[in-house]
């Protein structure tokens, strides 16, 4: 919704009481929305993280990630001569392109910041938890202090935004305590004092440095307090399916959302599409357009057979697929009824270091090579 706002929303809003309206809400959002998505991020990887490199799903998480990114880097280049100039966060030219290797400069650099925060904390994974997370912590303080245009270089947000992942990580029993419901206190404290933090910012004048320092402890206490509202609202079921069914398609609508605003772009400058809703509704009718338009492509690109722009292939870092031939009594066995295959290819995940199967699943091929995606 942010980036809709800023490049397609505002832009076309008159000024007035809808635009005055819209504006506080997208800044406030601001403060948490990144780090709430690295927050969960690390808690989803904090697993194998925790292990360092000596686990395979550690290695193999930093390869897709950046698989993923350059992939993307590499479309938005080739999308960047396709639309007009003048879209935001276009990728002109091959130096542009190279340069997003080591200055990240679209929507992109999340992914960039979950490689690298995955391999660091990895790194890091034999010290004391507490020494990583105040050292973390010390480190993002001073990096929200440095001087400059957090709009136009994201390692501003890199450097500062490390410790939200970090919560994820050594946090997660933390964050499992605040899930139960009945401590609705606790989520209630935690959003209190974010709240309080933030309006003594606003409020009180002091030097930029501070105030920047503060706004990330504000942030904090507001992220941990809003995973404890996720998790009340996680108890209706209608919420849950809802979620669930869009929290597999984050990936999709994360790296197509910009292409899909140039595209808004580009018609609107033909038909105003404010028009359609209303400055009071456009927010949020073009963040459900941009949503919908993400899920559209993605299918057409997977029916395309190029979902390996979405899924990394197994080189990079999925999960090994072996495939073994039975006997026509054991795949009867297996199966019930007949199959029309001679072969059955058992598909696993890697063994871990333990020796136990993470996952196994069975499926029949008639192609012993073949890998179902």
């Amino acid at each position: 919704m942010m980036h809709f706002c800023i490049f397609v929303a505002y832009p076309a809003m008159p000024d007035g009481a809808a635009k005055d309206f819209w504006t506080p809400i997208i800044s406030e959002l601001a403060l948490i929305r990144i780090p709430l998505l690295l927050v969960l991020s690390g808690m989803l990887v904090s697993g194998y993280v925790r292990d360092g490199w000596r686990n395979a799903k550690t290695r193999s998480r930093v390869r897709s990630t950046a698989y993923i990114y350059l992939i993307w880097v590499l479309v938005y280049a080739v999308l960047s001569k396709i639309f007009p100039e003048g879209m935001p966060y276009q990728i002109i030219g091959l130096p542009d392109m190279f340069s997003q290797l080591y200055q990240p400069d679209t929507p992109l650099w999340f992914i960039f910041a979950l490689t690298l925060y995955t391999a660091v904390f990895a790194t890091m994974s034999r010290l004391s938890p507490a020494l990583v997370l105040t050292a973390v912590a010390a480190f993002s303080l001073w990096s929200a202090t440095i001087p400059g245009d957090r709009g136009a270089n994201f390692w501003y947000h890199i450097l500062t935004y490390g410790i939200y992942f970090g919560i994820g990580v050594y946090g997660r029993s933390l964050l499992a305590w605040l899930a139960s419901p009945s401590r609705w206190w606790a989520t209630g404290a935690l959003l209190v004092v974010g709240v309080v933090l933030r309006s003594a910012v606003l409020a009180t004048p002091m030097p930029w440095a501070l105030a920047s320092a503060l706004q990330e402890v504000t942030s904090t206490f507001l992220v941990l307090g809003v995973i404890g509202v996720i998790v009340v609202w996680c108890q209706a079921g209608w919420f849950t399916r809802s979620a669930s069914r869009l929290g597999t398609r984050t990936l999709p609508i994360y790296v197509l959302h910009l292409p899909m605003i140039w595209l808004i772009l580009v018609i609107d400058r033909r038909l105003p599409l404010a028009n359609l809703s209303g400055a009071w509704a456009w927010p949020i009718a073009g963040t459900i357009v941009v949503i919908a338009g993400c899920l559209v492509a993605e299918w057409a690109i997977r029916r395309a057979h190029l979902g390996y722009l979405f899924d990394p292939p197994s080189w990079v870092g999925q999960p090994r697929w072996v495939t073994v031939k039975t006997s026509r009594a054991e795949e009867v066995a297996r199966s019930g009824p007949r199959v029309g295959s001679e072969t059955v290819v058992l598909r696993h995940r890697m063994i871990d270091p333990r020796g136990a199967a993470k996952r196994v699943h069975a499926s029949c091929s008639s192609d012993v090579g073949a890998r179902s995606g």
